[in-house]
């Protein structure tokens, strides 16, 4: 029997300052939003959210990466050796270093999967896997403003080269190169073999992704994702850096998914990461464009949870009022490279 709105929050009630186990208050979370039980009273599943972080004292952002975490665990415990048995004997689930695992195995399922039992046997403290992970995404640099205040995140580098990706031919060379290796790894992007992807196809009103991936289910359109091709180097004065996260969160909220890509470029990826999570655009993923491996897109964030605000409906509504071509192309026919 499905659980009841006023049984989560007789479970839910005081969960912080009671110091509940996380994994708990992630399987009411969960429950409630699988089999819809947030209907009648809230308009989303984020009003229902919004209510659980009223009644638990976890604010929403808390309860979205618990959510975020507890899906990791469920869908990535084939990948764990020993896992049944390993969970069963542990009731040590440590939050905060379970979401570097998360991010670990993002970048090197290998390494995640030989950290996943030492954690649990407590053979390896957070502060270990949290250097196990600076040792994939390097130490984040600072750089001082035009004031002379040290600002920000990203490394001293030269001024980008093509901050407006229209702007310039070797932004839209960028995002010609960005899309052919997204073909090739749509699956891993999306999640789903059956979407299509388009280039520089669509024009939102509010968002400009150079791509879209597109799931259609009989004559409607079920989601749409965007990937946003951002030709920059390592180095973004901080008017720039909050232009771009600007964007971002905005475009965000059109899509189930919106993939920022840039060139792999120093600590530049891991730095927006670091402005992603801070900014908990649980919707946002992070790519790096290697043009020596053009084939290869590597994944340093995925995106874990619907935007916030909720406005895809716009985007599938103006996906339907434009089409959907059944022939794809990517317009790419570029013979080299100039950047």
């Amino acid at each position: 029997m499905a659980m009841q709105l006023q049984q989560a929050h007789d479970r839910l009630r005081n969960a912080k300052t009671e110091r509940r186990d996380w994994r708990e208050v992630a399987e009411i979370l969960d429950e409630i939003v699988s089999s819809a039980a947030w209907k009648g009273r809230h308009d989303t599943p984020m009003g229902w959210y919004q209510e659980a972080a009223e009644i638990s004292g976890y604010s929403v952002g808390v309860l979205r990466r618990m959510a975020a975490l507890s899906g990791f665990l469920k869908k990535a415990k084939g990948e764990f050796d020993d896992y049944e048995k390993l969970t069963s004997e542990s009731r040590r689930f440590p939050f905060a270093t379970m979401e570097i695992l998360k991010r670990i195995f993002d970048m090197d399922p290998e390494k995640a999967k030989e950290l996943f039992p030492k954690i649990l046997k407590r053979d390896i403290t957070h502060r270990e896997v949290q250097e196990v992970y600076s040792s994939f995404t390097g130490p984040p640099q600072r750089f001082r403003g035009r004031d002379g205040q040290v600002s920000g995140k990203l490394s001293v580098g030269a001024e980008p080269r093509a901050m407006n990706k229209y702007g310039a031919r070797a932004g839209k060379e960028f995002a010609c190169y960005v899309f052919e290796a997204a073909k090739v790894n749509a699956t891993k992007l999306t999640g789903n073999a059956k979407a299509s992807l388009h280039f520089q196809r669509y024009k939102f009103d509010y968002a400009s992704p150079d791509a879209v991936a597109v799931l259609l289910k009989g004559s409607a359109v079920e989601w749409v994702d965007g990937f946003d091709c951002r030709f920059i180097n390592s180095g973004l004065v901080r008017g720039r850096r909050i232009q771009l996260v600007s964007e971002v969160a905005l475009a965000a909220t059109y899509f189930r998914q919106y993939w920022l890509i840039v060139p792999k470029a120093g600590h530049l990826g891991m730095s927006l990461v670091h402005d992603v999570r801070t900014l908990e655009l649980h919707s946002v993923g992070v790519a790096e464009f290697d043009k020596e491996r053009p084939e290869n897109l590597r994944v340093l964030l995925k995106p874990e949870l619907p935007p916030v605000p909720d406005r895809q409906a716009a985007a599938r509504e103006h996906v339907i009022e434009k089409g959907v071509p059944k022939e794809l192309g990517s317009r790419s026919n570029l013979e080299h490279m100039s950047w």
